[in-house]
Protein backbone atom coordinates (compact mmCIF):
# COMPACT_ATOMS: atom_id res chain seq x y z
CA UNK A 1 0.00 0.00 0.00
CA UNK A 2 0.94 3.45 -0.66
CA UNK A 3 1.75 5.51 2.25
CA UNK A 4 2.56 9.49 3.38
CA UNK A 5 6.22 10.82 3.40
CA UNK A 6 8.57 10.39 6.08
CA UNK A 7 8.60 13.93 6.38
CA UNK A 8 4.45 14.79 6.16
CA UNK A 9 4.29 11.92 8.94
CA UNK A 10 6.27 13.92 11.18
CA UNK A 11 4.67 16.92 11.18
CA UNK A 12 1.30 15.34 11.30
CA UNK A 13 1.74 13.25 14.07
CA UNK A 14 4.62 15.14 16.43
CA UNK A 15 5.24 12.14 18.88
CA UNK A 16 6.62 10.44 16.31
CA UNK A 17 10.19 9.29 15.75
CA UNK A 18 11.83 8.97 12.62
CA UNK A 19 12.80 5.66 13.70
CA UNK A 20 8.84 4.83 13.69
CA UNK A 21 8.17 6.77 10.67
CA UNK A 22 10.49 4.85 8.66
CA UNK A 23 8.71 1.53 10.01
CA UNK A 24 5.61 2.97 8.98
CA UNK A 25 6.29 2.83 5.67
CA UNK A 26 8.58 -0.36 5.60
CA UNK A 27 5.39 -1.90 6.79
CA UNK A 28 3.00 0.02 4.21
CA UNK A 29 5.30 -1.56 1.85
CA UNK A 30 5.18 -4.96 3.32
CA UNK A 31 1.94 -5.90 2.84
CA UNK A 32 2.60 -7.46 -0.96
CA UNK A 33 5.50 -9.57 0.63
CA UNK A 34 4.20 -11.56 3.83
CA UNK A 35 7.83 -12.50 4.53
CA UNK A 36 8.88 -8.89 4.88
CA UNK A 37 5.88 -8.34 6.67
CA UNK A 38 6.46 -11.02 9.47
CA UNK A 39 9.92 -9.71 9.58
CA UNK A 40 9.06 -6.00 10.20
CA UNK A 41 5.99 -7.09 13.02
CA UNK A 42 8.40 -8.68 14.83
CA UNK A 43 9.68 -4.98 15.92
CA UNK A 44 6.37 -3.92 17.16
CA UNK A 45 5.78 -5.80 20.70
CA UNK A 46 2.23 -5.59 20.54
CA UNK A 47 1.43 -6.87 17.25
CA UNK A 48 3.72 -9.39 17.27
CA UNK A 49 1.46 -10.38 20.64
CA UNK A 50 -1.50 -9.93 18.52
CA UNK A 51 -0.73 -12.50 15.34
CA UNK A 52 0.56 -15.16 17.82
CA UNK A 53 -2.89 -15.28 19.24
CA UNK A 54 -4.66 -15.83 15.90
CA UNK A 55 -5.84 -18.96 15.09
CA UNK A 56 -4.06 -18.79 11.81
CA UNK A 57 -1.40 -17.36 10.11
CA UNK A 58 -2.28 -13.84 9.12
CA UNK A 59 0.68 -13.30 6.58
CA UNK A 60 -0.91 -16.10 3.14
CA UNK A 61 -4.08 -13.40 2.65
CA UNK A 62 -3.47 -10.08 1.02
CA UNK A 63 -6.53 -8.40 3.14
CA UNK A 64 -5.05 -10.08 6.71
CA UNK A 65 -1.76 -8.42 5.63
CA UNK A 66 -3.40 -5.05 5.28
CA UNK A 67 -4.82 -5.72 8.68
CA UNK A 68 -1.85 -6.46 10.89
CA UNK A 69 -0.04 -3.49 8.93
CA UNK A 70 -2.48 -1.35 10.21
CA UNK A 71 -2.59 -2.74 13.39
CA UNK A 72 1.23 -2.48 13.75
CA UNK A 73 0.60 1.63 12.53
CA UNK A 74 -1.94 1.77 15.52
CA UNK A 75 0.80 0.81 17.90
CA UNK A 76 3.24 2.92 16.61
CA UNK A 77 0.97 6.46 16.19
CA UNK A 78 -0.31 5.08 19.62
CA UNK A 79 -3.94 5.27 18.59
CA UNK A 80 -6.92 3.54 20.03
CA UNK A 81 -7.60 0.50 17.59
CA UNK A 82 -8.21 0.20 13.99
CA UNK A 83 -11.88 1.16 12.93
CA UNK A 84 -14.27 -0.11 9.87
CA UNK A 85 -15.47 2.85 7.63
CA UNK A 86 -18.75 2.42 5.13
CA UNK A 87 -20.59 0.11 3.90
CA UNK A 88 -19.09 -3.21 4.71
CA UNK A 89 -18.89 -6.30 2.39
CA UNK A 90 -18.43 -9.89 3.65
CA UNK A 91 -16.60 -10.53 0.45
CA UNK A 92 -13.88 -7.28 0.57
CA UNK A 93 -14.78 -5.40 3.79
CA UNK A 94 -15.32 -1.69 4.26
CA UNK A 95 -13.78 0.68 2.04
CA UNK A 96 -12.00 2.72 4.38
CA UNK A 97 -10.26 1.69 7.78
CA UNK A 98 -8.72 4.42 10.39
CA UNK A 99 -7.21 4.64 13.15
CA UNK A 100 -8.91 5.87 15.68
CA UNK A 101 -7.81 9.07 17.70
CA UNK A 102 -11.16 9.56 19.70
CA UNK A 103 -12.45 12.20 18.25
CA UNK A 104 -14.64 12.40 14.50
CA UNK A 105 -12.17 15.28 12.88
CA UNK A 106 -8.87 13.91 14.18
CA UNK A 107 -6.44 13.94 12.24
CA UNK A 108 -5.83 10.52 11.93
CA UNK A 109 -4.16 7.81 9.12
CA UNK A 110 -7.06 6.12 7.14
CA UNK A 111 -6.24 3.44 4.66
CA UNK A 112 -8.72 3.63 1.16
CA UNK A 113 -9.35 0.04 0.26
CA UNK A 114 -10.11 0.73 -3.64
CA UNK A 115 -6.81 2.40 -4.20
CA UNK A 116 -5.01 0.47 -1.88
CA UNK A 117 -3.29 3.62 0.15
CA UNK A 118 -2.92 5.12 3.15
CA UNK A 119 -3.62 9.21 3.48
CA UNK A 120 -3.86 11.85 6.24
CA UNK A 121 -7.14 12.85 7.11
CA UNK A 122 -10.05 12.97 9.10
CA UNK A 123 -12.88 9.81 9.26
CA UNK A 124 -14.90 13.08 9.44
CA UNK A 125 -14.47 14.13 6.59
CA UNK A 126 -14.30 10.96 4.47
CA UNK A 127 -17.77 10.55 6.14
CA UNK A 128 -19.24 13.62 4.92
CA UNK A 129 -17.34 13.56 1.16
CA UNK A 130 -19.02 9.92 0.52
CA UNK A 131 -22.23 10.19 2.69
CA UNK A 132 -24.55 10.43 -0.27
CA UNK A 133 -23.05 7.46 -2.40
CA UNK A 134 -23.22 5.12 0.71
CA UNK A 135 -26.65 6.38 1.52
CA UNK A 136 -27.61 5.03 -1.91
CA UNK A 137 -24.95 2.10 -1.70
CA UNK A 138 -26.15 -1.71 -2.75
CA UNK A 139 -24.19 -3.43 0.16
CA UNK A 140 -25.80 -1.25 2.63
CA UNK A 141 -27.60 -3.14 5.46
CA UNK A 142 -31.48 -1.64 4.79
CA UNK A 143 -33.53 -1.45 7.64
CA UNK A 144 -36.17 -4.34 7.86
CA UNK A 145 -39.87 -3.49 7.00
CA UNK A 146 -42.15 -3.47 9.43
CA UNK A 147 -44.76 -6.15 9.01
CA UNK A 148 -48.30 -4.64 7.57
CA UNK A 149 -46.74 -1.60 6.12
CA UNK A 150 -46.95 -1.01 2.53
CA UNK A 151 -45.68 2.75 2.66
CA UNK A 152 -42.32 3.29 1.76
CA UNK A 153 -40.77 4.99 4.14
CA UNK A 154 -39.25 8.75 3.59
CA UNK A 155 -36.17 9.83 3.23
CA UNK A 156 -34.94 12.90 4.72
CA UNK A 157 -32.13 14.78 3.21
CA UNK A 158 -29.05 14.97 5.52
CA UNK A 159 -28.57 18.26 6.61
CA UNK A 160 -24.55 18.05 7.34
CA UNK A 161 -22.94 19.54 10.37
CA UNK A 162 -23.46 22.79 9.52
CA UNK A 163 -27.89 22.16 9.61
CA UNK A 164 -27.28 19.61 13.27
CA UNK A 165 -25.71 22.89 14.39
CA UNK A 166 -28.13 25.80 13.46
CA UNK A 167 -30.98 23.46 14.39
CA UNK A 168 -29.23 23.26 18.13
CA UNK A 169 -28.37 26.74 17.88
CA UNK A 170 -32.43 27.66 17.37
Amino acid sequence: MKAPSEKKLLETFRDLNKKDAKLIRALSKATDDPEKLEELVEKVPGTKQHVRQLFTSPYGYPAWRVTVALHAIDQLVEGFGVEPLGPVDMRSGPPYEYINFGDTYATTLIYDRDKDQLFIGSWGDVVEAEGDEWEDNPRRRKPAKKKGSKKKPTRRKNPGVRGLVNRALK
